[in-house]
């Protein structure tokens, strides 16, 4: 990851992993889980993305051994007309070496207690169907099945952060 490239952890040693707030200089290896999951992501989108968050609506922590880091979990906030407010996992990966060691689990821990701390009795986690891994593994720490729905996207064009939107431009 970010000093070296684990290819694989031998069996009889488990390094010590810590959990700890994402800082800017982690966007890099971070990126880097995400694109060995396929999606495509820089480091300084998410070192921006990262500065920019409000602490209180999210949550993000990196599992880190011996300096390089190895997970992370993102988790926020969703208030919604519909019902009460609850917590939408944004991403958690593992880095293949240190799946099924628990790292994973603490992560997932974290991001519940955070939920809780904000208010919110339900964490909700969307993943890609293709993803049968990742499902069994959200399954084996508490999660369960609950619908399945299609997403639907549109580009919009971005508009300009800070701008206020008169009267007459917020209604349809």
């Amino acid at each position: 990851m970010s000093r070296s490239r684990r290819v694989g952890v031998p069996a009889d040693r488990t390094p010590e992993v810590t959990i700890e707030p994402a800082r800017a200089e982690h966007a890099a290896a971070m990126a880097e889980l995400w694109e060995r999951l396929g999606y495509a992501t820089s480091a300084g989108d998410l070192e921006r993305r990262l500065s920019g968050f409000d602490t209180a609506l999210h949550l993000t922590r990196v599992a880190v051994s011996e300096g390089d880091v190895v997970g992370f979990v993102h988790v926020f906030r969703s208030d919604r007309l519909d019902e009460e407010p609850f917590a939408e996992l944004g991403g958690v990966i593992v880095a293949e070496a240190f799946r099924d060691r628990g790292v994973g689990r603490r992560l997932m821990r974290s991001a519940e207690r955070w939920a809780q701390r904000s208010g919110c009795a339900l964490l909700r986690v969307r993943s890609r169907a293709d993803r049968g891994e990742a499902h069994r593994f959200y399954e084996r720490v508490g999660y369960r099945r609950t619908k399945r729905q299609q997403v639907l996207e549109k580009e919009l064009r971005r508009g300009t952060p800070g701008h206020r939107r008169s009267s007459e431009e917020g209604r349809e």
